[in-house]
């Protein structure tokens, strides 16, 4: 036997190349790209703002610690925040990327790219929306103290929650396994992250004794419920 033959010797396909080919799949590299910018942002956020990253998860959980970030730092620009809420968008626009490449509910002609670009320039300007609704909000009904620790909760459960929804989703991007495995679990702790937020936002208005339980529910339809289903039904028609 002649074991320095091409493998193809005597064979009726034609030999293409006689060297090995590298197979890949040009679908992931976005992907893998984004994967490597998060973990190194998060080792960046890690490595200088350790301490401020544990408070904001206990601030999450724990009322006493929320107050005294409220307290020291109000006023302040806070890099590791930024670079948290941009995490959280980003999870939130990979997750509906997924679901919507797994059950081809728009944009499908697009490449997964722009698929994923739509769905966080979406996600950016809704919540850029949501806050300016929180200012009239506020205005309107002169429940500034309310809505400002309503919007700050918002803002740090947003923070811990993407820190456990954005590898989640990631993963799903690159490891070979059914994609539900890891999404399920996303999609679970989004919705649970979106009960805390609204039990908290009615807690803050039944403690500071001038908003009702009522009044409370219509504040969080207002601002969070309503406009999330408005979005969604269009988004489900239009494309």
């Amino acid at each position: 036997m002649n074991y320095n033959a091409h493998i193809f010797n005597n064979h009726l396909l034609k030999i293409v190349n006689n060297e090995q080919q590298i197979l890949y799949s040009s679908s992931t590299i976005w992907q893998s790209l984004l994967f490597i910018l998060c973990l190194s942002v998060f080792v960046f956020v890690k490595n200088n703002s350790y301490n401020k990253l544990m408070r904001i998860l206990q601030a999450t959980f724990n009322n006493q610690v929320f107050g005294q970030i409220q307290r020291d730092e109000a006023n302040s620009f806070r890099t590791y925040s930024v670079f948290l809420l941009l995490f959280y968008n980003i999870s939130l626009a990979l997750l509906a990327y997924k679901i919507n490449v797994l059950y081809s509910l728009m944009f499908v002609s697009l490449p997964g790219f722009f698929q994923f670009i739509i769905f966080f320039t979406i996600l950016l300007a809704f919540n850029f929306l949501k806050i300016l609704l929180f200012k009239v909000i506020s205005f309107v009904s002169n429940q500034h103290t309310l809505i400002n620790e309503y919007t700050s909760y918002s803002f740090i459960i947003n923070q811990t929650f993407s820190l456990i929804i954005l590898p989640l989703v990631l993963l799903s991007e690159i490891v070979k396994l059914n994609p539900l495995i890891l999404l399920a679990p996303a999609l679970i702790l989004f919705f649970i992250h979106l009960l805390i937020k609204w039990l908290k936002g009615i807690s803050f208005g039944l403690i500071s004794g001038k908003v009702g339980i009522l009044q409370s529910f219509i504040y969080l339809c207002a601002i969070e419920i309503l406009p999330s289903l408005v979005l969604g039904k269009i988004l489900i028609e239009k494309f």
